[in-house]
This record gives C-alpha cells, sequence and structure tokens, in this order.
C-alpha cells in the first residue's frame, strides 16, 4: 500500500535541496519548517509499501526527415536525458506521440522552395520511437496527411 509522507527540506545558497528528515504528519512537519525558518520547506512524499514496486520509464525520440515526397533519413533513437519518471502502481505509461513541425516545413518551403517535413516521435523505447518515426515519414512521403 502507498501512503504520503512528508519531507523537510533545506535548500542551500548554491540551491541544493538537501532532506532533512521524513514525518507522517503534515502539520508536525509544517511545524518544524516554520521554526527552521527561511530556506525549509515541506514537500510531500509518497512511500511505498512492501509489496509495491514501481517502475523506471524512459523517453526515447526518433526523428525523421521527408524530402520532396521521400524519406531522407531516419535517425538512431536517443534516449532523452531528463524525461525518464517513475511509473508508481496505478500510473499509466506514457503515451507514445508524434510531432511533425509544420512551421519549419512552411520556412523551408518560403526560403528554399523545397518540401521538407521533419518528424519527431517519442515513445518508452527506442525501437518504438524509430517504429514510429518511419511510420509517419513513409506516410506523409506518400502523402498521406498533413499532421
Amino acid at each position: 500500500m502507498t501512503s504520503e509522507m512528508w519531507a523537510v527540506v533545506r535548500v542551500g545558497p548554491e540551491g541544493v535541496a538537501e532532506t532533512l528528515v521524513v514525518i507522517p504528519n503534515r502539520d508536525v512537519a509544517l511545524g518544524v519548517v516554520a521554526e527552521l525558518g527561511d530556506g525549509h520547506h515541506a514537500e510531500p512524499v509518497l512511500v511505498l509499501g512492501p509489496d509495491d514496486g514501481c517502475t523506471v520509464v524512459h523517453t526515447w525520440t526518433c526523428r525523421a526527415v521527408v524530402v520532396d515526397g521521400r524519406v531522407d533519413r531516419v535517425e538512431q533513437p536517443v534516449r532523452l536525458a531528463g524525461a525518464s519518471r517513475l511509473l508508481l502502481p496505478g500510473d499509466e505509461s506514457p503515451a507514445d506521440r508524434v510531432v511533425v513541425d509544420e512551421e519549419a516545413a512552411a520556412l523551408e518551403a518560403s526560403v528554399l522552395g523545397v518540401s521538407v517535413r521533419y518528424v519527431s516521435a517519442y515513445s518508452v523505447t527506442g525501437d518504438g520511437a524509430r517504429a514510429l518515426a518511419e511510420r509517419r515519414a513513409r506516410e506523409l512521403a506518400d502523402g498521406n496527411g498533413t499532421q
């Protein structure tokens, strides 16, 4: 069973946070913070039970470029630094998504007179991101949709 406790945190002059103590009662934690004064605050933290699990989920991106109706390139997937997160009991895995940069496409067309489409795909695995980017790039190359 997951429960919530309160961490009393001190933020030093360099902006580095240090957890001083974890207290089960919010009001007690806020009282400690008030007594400690400036530079201290309380943050809620989840405590997992012995049978609860958590999973680290990473976000991968893969980019593809379509030039004049052909897939010019599909880059190697890259794990996004700082985009990993914990999935706690009951959380859903982040949804895959694909973004086509329409502003860049319009700029390329107006400046260079070339049809260039930039695809960025995001998934929890590198293979998933690559498959999404390849599929969307093929759709754009075949003229199936604009986004």
